[in-house]
């Protein structure tokens, strides 16, 4: 069950039964229910036929926090005013307790219309008082009015926050799969030297050492950035310098098959030292939740790595192509669009997304003038690799402060 300070900054908005309209994604609702639910208090779902697994998934969600959701058999028409009066006003009756509310951030804006409405003719004609509140995702605070009144209060979401991890997140989307179905080689510290040596070094050097690698040969650093490459892989994979290190020796010292391996040195490398960055980081941005190479059953899609900073979602896609023509600029561009949708699908409007990615110059100049015009998206490339720790660091720190508030 949650817990809340008795006079935290929501504690005036707390109620005993809580109205919920649930559209597409239930993270909002998650969200609204666990700050303004009193512990063991009720959450009543007004949902549509649309949005029947939507509740169904919500429903189980809150009662793993200890609150109460009385199943609703009616569901509302979204596109008629009286099925959706008629709805909240039968739900509202039924509230029980001596302070009640509703939010209306899901639905559709039909919903939250006639919802509102009805919220302000049932505190009329009980004499009673309901607290009606929004949470708006982009300034990332809760607002609330109070029925028969103009006046209106906001509470920013950081004065108490919700912590939601991946998990469960996936079982609020109702997904299957699990965060790094397919285990990389322990080797984060050789992918912080690659990280910060290939910008040196330049990209052809680099493709032809880590090809030789993938494909089974035994590479060659032909310069002082790769030495220290394979300084480092020596090193963590426990091999001495008159070993040969290809990917077969590799794998036997770390007992493994040869694919990790190869998956490695081909890219994954750099989600691994994404996602070793984020981890150092976790303590300094208040990250609460961490994963690589998360991947769900139906639909199917990988997203590289991903982060929670209490209820707000990370998504960092990863971009490991060498080439700098257009099709490596069109391979950027859809792998940062695929995850932008992706991400507001599961983290709503507030989930910030990067590319990260290995172009520099011209190209990354010419990626960035493309990316649409959204303070949630950004783009780094080769020359933020040098120090990607406080880049990142600087980034998420700015959509810890609500962008475009």
């Amino acid at each position: 069950m949650d817990g809340h300070a008795q006079n935290d900054a929501f504690s005036p908005y707390r109620v005993d039964d809580l109205g919920l309209l649930v559209g597409e994604n239930p993270l909002p609702n998650a969200v609204a229910a666990r700050l303004l639910l009193k512990p063991g208090g009720k959450a009543w779902l007004v949902k549509s036929s649309g949005t029947r697994d939507e509740a169904q998934l919500l429903a189980r969600y809150l009662r793993q926090h200890g609150f109460e959701v009385p199943e609703i058999r009616r569901e509302i028409n979204e596109a008629s005013p009286t099925s959706i009066l008629d709805t909240a006003l039968s739900i509202l009756d039924k509230a029980s307790g001596p302070n009640v509310g509703v939010n209306y951030t899901g639905g559709t804006k039909v919903m939250a219309t006639h919802s509102y409405r009805a919220a302000e003719v049932w505190a009329h004609e009980h004499a009673r008082q309901v607290w009606l509140s929004y949470l708006d995702a982009r300034r990332q605070e809760m607002v609330f009015t109070r029925s028969g009144k103009v006046e209106e209060a906001t509470v920013p979401l950081s004065s108490c926050p919700v912590a939601v991890s991946l998990n469960e997140l996936r079982q609020l989307h109702g997904l299957g799969g699990s965060p790094d179905d397919h285990p990389l080689p322990p080797f984060s510290r050789t992918a912080e030297v690659i990280a910060k040596e290939i910008p040196s070094m330049g990209a052809e050097a680099w493709k032809l050492w880590k090809e030789a690698l993938k494909t089974g040969g035994e590479p060659r650093p032909t310069c002082p950035g790769l030495k220290r490459i394979e300084s480092a892989l020596r090193e963590e994979a426990g091999l001495s310098a008159g070993v040969r290190l290809t990917k077969q020796v590799l794998a036997r010292a770390r007992g493994c098959t040869e694919h990790p391996i190869a998956l490695w040195a081909d890219g994954a490398w750099l989600e691994q030292h994404v996602l070793t960055v984020l981890q150092g980081l976790a303590g300094e941005v208040g990250l609460t939740d961490c994963a690589r190479g998360y991947q769900t059953d139906a639909p199917h899609f990988e997203l590289d790595v991903l982060a929670m900073r209490y209820h707000q979602l990370f998504v960092f896609s990863c971009g490991t192509t060498l080439r700098r023509d257009d099709s490596a600029f069109r391979e950027c561009k859809l792998k940062l669009m695929e995850a932008r949708t992706r991400a507001r699908q599961f983290g709503g409007d507030e989930a910030a997304v990067a590319l990260i990615c290995l172009l520099d110059g011209g190209c990354l100049q010419h990626l960035r003038s493309q990316v649409p015009d959204d303070d949630r998206l950004y783009v780094f490339g080769l020359p933020d690799l040098r120090d990607l720790r406080s880049r990142l660091k600087d980034w998420i720190l700015t959509q810890v402060a609500a962008p475009g508030a």
